[in-house]
């Protein structure tokens, strides 16, 4: 029996859990934001959380990596992280001084261009540095193994962002942009004290200071500079350019449509985290089969099942955005082509972690930072001609160019041949033209999902996606109950 798997699934379980909450606890902040602020306040609160996120990319971002190296092998050997806390938060001292010193004298350009009264800066600045002290102590509880806190104390931010919204808007004092700041910064205060709050503090008291592992927190920062701000800059460009060429109603809309696929991309990021516990633990045993079965047999079948529930998402896309105020409407294309985009995504997120095991590190690196570029390009060429729904086209496009290399890595890396990955993903791409045109009635695009989805079951029974022998080597790893009772049901599907 293969050990280990059934408890990193109910680590995992935690996370599921934390981050399902705060989707649900999202979804209807998202609702009240858009609907309230209308697409042009929502698109200026959008830019400030971009600046903001620039920030953070030059902050808890830039050592994070660095931070999980020497804060796990720290408390492996010493059953404490005191030096990696007190080095780390050294360095965010540093690092946040500088970014908060410049952001004072060029307030007046930060705030222009926000959208934002330049006395509002302030918050601006208090909202990133505590943002990223909380991330801080999130990485903490990740490195220290405490699984159930580093799910759920996150929950503070949005529960009390959600709580003061509708205080606001039930009790009729309105609610505009600076006060959804203002709001924002309260939540984040409240989610670095629940951090503080609940870090056990014998991990980090007494304080100790060692320069010696502050150096070695920025040597190990260094190699992940470039793809860690590519991974932000990528995240917000469509957002940048559309607010130099469109309007802030334009950057509103877009917005929604992202931060709802946003939703998806969460959990496929969840994967990650699970994968790259089971495929270091494989490596570190030298079971490369094991690895090789995951790559070759378990990727294209999650990747199928996924691209199924996208096309069940991209049919009822219209649907959903109705019950947003109609100026929205035009954001249904984009929401489209942007949850098509996640069947790659997907691909990313699993094999994200076979990357990082085997060490794949500057080749992705540098195929982040081209992936970035093609974004832009793509962005700068087409959003002058044909609008919002040119960074969708330009996402989709930069995604799949960073999966395809990848791909190409991972199969030279173990000898693997992963073209199964993608034609995996057809369902999804074949309900794109179906969803993405608005005169199709909401019933012809159910009727074409739901064909598209039983020609695609039959297509993968043929195929053999999902064998008995695949089915026997899931039953040997002792997974959790709810897990394995969820295979057998695809299983009785798939398997012809």
């Amino acid at each position: 029996m293969i050990k280990d798997v059934k408890d990193f699934f109910c680590n995992y379980m935690f996370q599921i859990a934390g981050f399902a909450a705060r989707v649900i606890i999202g979804a209807a902040t998202l609702w009240l934001l858009t609907n309230v602020l209308g697409p042009g306040g929502y698109g200026t609160y959008t830019v400030f959380l971009m600046v903001v996120s620039v920030g953070l990319a030059f902050t808890s971002n830039f050592t994070h990596a660095a931070v999980d190296i020497t804060g796990r092998d720290e408390y492996i050997r010493a059953g404490h992280i005191r030096g990696t806390f007190w080095a780390e938060s050294a360095l965010l001292g540093v690092l946040l001084t500088g970014i908060c010193i410049a952001g004072y004298f060029y307030r007046d350009v930060l705030s222009g261009y926000i959208g934002i009264v330049p006395g509002m800066c302030g918050l601006v600045l208090l909202y990133l540095i505590v943002s990223a002290l909380a991330q801080f102590l999130q990485d903490c509880f990740q490195i220290t193994s405490r699984m159930r806190k580093f799910a759920l104390v996150p929950l503070s931010v949005p529960a009390v962002f959600a709580a003061l919204l509708a205080w606001s808007y039930l009790s009729g004092r309105g609610l505009n942009v600076e006060l959804a700041i203002t709001f924002g910064v309260i939540a984040a205060v409240a989610g670095m004290a629940a951090g503080l709050l609940f870090l056990d503090k014998e991990l980090i008291w007494p304080a100790v200071f060692d320069p010696g592992k502050a150096g070695e927190l920025i040597l190990l920062s260094l190699p992940f500079v470039f793809s860690g701000v590519a991974g932000y800059v990528f995240d917000w460009v469509d957002l940048v350019v559309i607010k130099r060429f469109l309007t802030s109603a334009d950057v509103g809309i877009y917005a929604l449509a992202y931060q709802m696929t946003a939703f998806l991309i969460i959990f496929t990021r969840l994967t990650t985290n699970l994968n790259v516990s089971i495929i270091t633990n494989w490596k570190i045993q030298g079971r490369d089969d094991l690895v090789r079965f995951f790559v070759e047999r378990t990727v294209p079948q999650v990747t199928f099942v996924f691209s199924l529930v996208l096309v069940v998402c991209m049919t009822l896309a219209g649907a959903i955005f109705k019950i947003f105020r109609p100026e929205y409407l035009p954001g249904v294309p984009v929401f489209v082509i942007l949850i098509s985009s996640v069947c790659f995504r997907n691909l990313h997120a699993l094999q994200a972690p076979v990357l990082t095991a085997y060490r794949i590190i500057v080749p992705c690196s540098v195929v982040s930072v081209l992936a970035v570029l093609v974004n832009f390009a793509a962005d700068m060429a087409m959003v002058p001609v044909i609008g919002i729904i040119g960074p969708a086209i330009a996402t989709f496009l930069a995604v799949l160019f960073s999966a395809l290399f990848q791909t190409l890595f991972i199969d030279r890396r173990l000898g693997t041949n992963s073209a199964s990955h993608y034609l995996c993903s057809a369902p999804a791409l074949a309900a794109l033209p179906v969803c993405f045109f608005p005169g199709i009635p909401q019933a012809v695009r159910l009727v074409l999902g739901a064909l598209i989805i039983v020609i695609s079951v039959m297509a993968a029974r043929r195929a053999a996606l999902l064998k008995s022998s695949d089915m026997e080597l899931y039953n040997s790893m002792d997974l959790p109950g709810f897990i394995s009772s969820g295979l057998g049901k695809i299983s009785r599907v798939l398997i012809a």
